[in-house]
């Protein structure tokens, strides 16, 4: 059961570095694949902005970061959905 437990935290965890590394590249395509229709962020600027908004403004350029220091605070898994919970600073 442990062993479970730790192999989908890891991939998940797996995942969430590829995401993180797609953003900081703009890579949109990858984004594109790996986030869902519903994906939504709380932006800096106090606004929640959908997957084509956030996609939107990192093909033009004005989302752009060099660096992200990305925490997960709390991973939760129901049957096939996981549930991250974290933030950035």
């Amino acid at each position: 059961m442990r062993d479970e437990l730790v192999s989908w935290e890891q991939e998940i965890r797996a995942l969430e570095a590829e995401a993180s590394r797609a953003f900081l590249a703009a890579d949109v395509a990858v984004l594109e694949r790996m986030w869902a229709e519903n994906y939504a962020v709380n932006s800096p600027l106090l606004r929640v902005n959908d997957k084509r908004q956030v996609l939107e403004l990192l093909k033009a350029g004005r989302i752009r970061h060099t660096s992200q220091d990305y925490e997960i605070e709390h991973m939760s898994r129901h049957g096939d959905v996981v549930i991250v919970m974290g933030g950035t600073r």
